[in-house]
């Protein structure tokens, strides 16, 4: 189970990560504990997703000086700023809205289902743009007394099905050479040429390429380094703004002059990360990936590199559903059966019957190297797992590379602010201190959960 508890309101979800594919059902209970009957008028789940853009470039302005003719040149900080609303769905729990009811003392539960569109693009975090999903509860109380609300982040996984990318089973190649007339090389040529077998992957798995390198110059390579580089572009008010990061490298071999090798690491697996594009309804924040590589010559200060870009979805290639099954868990004969309380989500399309009990810090064991039959309780499947019976299970880990988010709607200085932190530092947001806290989405530390596959 995963709480989120205020004083008077807990959120509880039957998945323990809040990691869901778009498409797939939101389940859990809102659970009310009053110390005596409490009235009000209704209490309500929100559902609500949305994208915000922001950052600032210094433009230089002219003024008069106050004498003819005569401008000075200021430097104006100008923000650009840019949302868009994914999801926003309520539903009543109890009550009308119009007459008070009252809620009875003690501890009162309230079960609920949500659809989440098909559409939606991926969570996301970074310093200048972000997109989130969250639930808040709330009690609306009589007049002069605050209503009571609590909300909740949740992750979201875009439905970026790589069998459906024409370009995910491509191979691409280039190649980089450096000749006899670079003042470097004093004889022959050295270079390289990438290849990658195919352009589509999910999180968890290997890039699989390879890289032939050759020296026949008179100048030693001291290293080639492989890289996985993530690029994102911002969009707002018709400008935009471009970040590039480095998720990760691996360091290849040095390679003497005259020598020639195939470098095929087996090492280079994609760590969580949101998939290409966000998904297909984000319009101000777009992700795209590369697989670069640099080769570090002896004596120069600039290195010979190359790129190719790579896609990273959420349904892997039917190719490789056998190779990102994970390995079976193996149990001793008197482990005792889990308790309704422990429970283990699962992703829909198989069963929680056969699972084993876990820790609840081995995320690992939650799922099995089968698929099993759904189970009659269970909330309708996403619409692709029915097209994709033998898929395997996903994992879920905290995302890499994430930032906190500075948002201010009103434009033009820093003063609101989320703070940096992770996932065990800030688990859900109390907003209890007033009524008329705004709907938009609250500032809260978040980490996303991002579906990722293989034998963990």
């Amino acid at each position: 189970m995963s709480p989120s508890k205020s004083k008077g309101i807990i959120i509880e979800l039957d998945n323990p990560y809040r990691s869901y594919f778009a498409g797939q059902v939101i389940q859990g209970r809102v659970i009310v504990q009053n110390d005596k009957p409490k009235k009000t008028k209704e209490l309500t789940l929100l559902l609500e997703g949305s994208g915000r853009v922001r950052w600032s470039e210094t433009h230089t302005t002219y003024v008069n000086t106050g004498r003819q003719g005569q401008r000075k040149s200021q430097p104006k900080n100008v923000w650009y700023n840019a949302t868009e609303t994914y999801v926003q769905q309520k539903i009543q729990l109890v009550g009308d809205g119009h007459n008070f009811i009252t809620l009875p003392e003690g501890t009162t539960t309230y079960p609920f289902q949500l659809i989440l569109p098909s559409t939606l693009p991926s969570s996301f975090t970074s310093k200048i743009g972000l997109v989130s999903y969250f639930l808040e509860a709330e009690m609306r109380r009589p007049l002069l007394k605050p209503n009571k609300k609590m909300a909740l982040p949740i992750t979201v996984n875009a439905l970026v099905d790589l069998n459906l990318e024409q370009r995910a089973m491509l191979t691409q190649e280039i190649k980089r050479v450096k000749g006899s007339n670079f003042f470097a090389c004093r004889k022959g040529q050295l270079g390289f040429e990438l290849r990658l077998k195919r352009s589509g992957y999910v999180s968890g798995e290997a890039l699989d390429f390879s890289c032939e390198i050759t020296n026949s110059s008179s100048t030693k390579v001291n290293h080639v380094k492989a890289m996985l580089v993530q690029n994102i572009i911002f969009y707002a008010q018709g400008r935009s703004r471009s970040q590039r990061k480095n998720v990760f490298e691996l360091k290849g071999p040095a390679i003497e002059c005259g020598d020639h090798e195939m470098w095929c690491p087996t090492s280079l697996a994609i760590p969580p990360l949101p998939p290409t594009r966000l998904g297909v309804s984000c319009h101000i924040i777009d992700v795209q990936y590369f697989l670069q590589v640099e080769m570090s010559i002896a004596g120069l200060s600039t290195s010979l590199s190359g790129e190719l870009p790579i896609m990273i979805g959420t349904i892997p290639l039917r190719t490789t559903f056998e190779q990102l099954r994970p390995l079976p868990i193996h149990l001793p004969p008197q482990q005792p059966q889990p308790m309704s309380s422990q429970v283990p989500y699962a992703v829909p399309g198989t069963s929680t019957a056969s699972y084993p009990p876990i820790s609840p810090t081995d995320k690992s064991q939650y799922f099995q190297d089968t698929i099993l039959d759904e189970p009659r309780n269970a909330p309708p499947s996403a619409p692709f797992l029915t097209e994709y019976p033998d898929l395997p299970p996903p994992t879920y880990a905290e995302a890499v590379l994430t930032e906190s988010f500075t948002w201010n709607p009103e434009g033009n200085d820093e003063t609101d602010q989320t703070d940096g932190g992770n996932l065990e530092k800030q688990r859900e947001v109390d907003m209890n201190a007033s009524s008329n806290v705004p709907t938009a989405p609250p500032m809260y530390e978040f980490v996303p959960n991002y579906i990722t596959y293989g034998k963990v």
